[in-house]
């Protein structure tokens, strides 16, 4: 298990920073929907994620239920089948207030819980030295 983190954490932390880049309030965004822009990034790369203008502008704006469609309606949609599906209802959901910020540092089990259930980005940042360990 530790050795594919340190073989998935690059490629994870890349789709991280590609969706960050192209998601202006990411760092605003509750945990399900960042989780949505890290897959999406992940999945279609930085260049073809920044690419869906209207649903990054959409989530920007915090009109989940517009992004949602919006999402629904691409061919990315259409060929990941279950991805989308998942990834939109989550959109969907959206961030129901201000997104609170993990807490500083949470202890190792809680970040093992984190890094091998949820992958969230916030919390994988306070726990990047105990990924290892998990």
């Amino acid at each position: 298990d530790s050795q594919v983190m340190q073989l998935f954490e690059p490629t994870y932390q890349s789709a991280v920073s590609g969706a960050r880049r192209a998601v202006s309030s990411f760092g605003q965004l509750c945990c399900g929907v960042q989780n949505v822009m890290t897959d999406m990034d992940f999945n279609l790369g930085d260049y073809q994620f920044a690419g869906f203008t209207t649903f990054i502008s959409l989530i920007n704006e915090r009109e989940w239920a517009q992004a949602a469609e919006d999402g629904e309606r691409t061919a990315w949609c259409g060929q990941v089948g279950g991805r989308c599906s998942d990834d939109m209802a989550a959109v969907r959901a959206g961030c129901g207030g201000p997104s609170p910020s993990p807490p500083s540092p949470p202890g190792p089990d809680l970040c093992c819980q984190c890094v091998t259930s949820t992958g969230s980005p916030s919390c994988i940042s306070k726990c990047s030295s105990k990924t290892k360990a998990c």
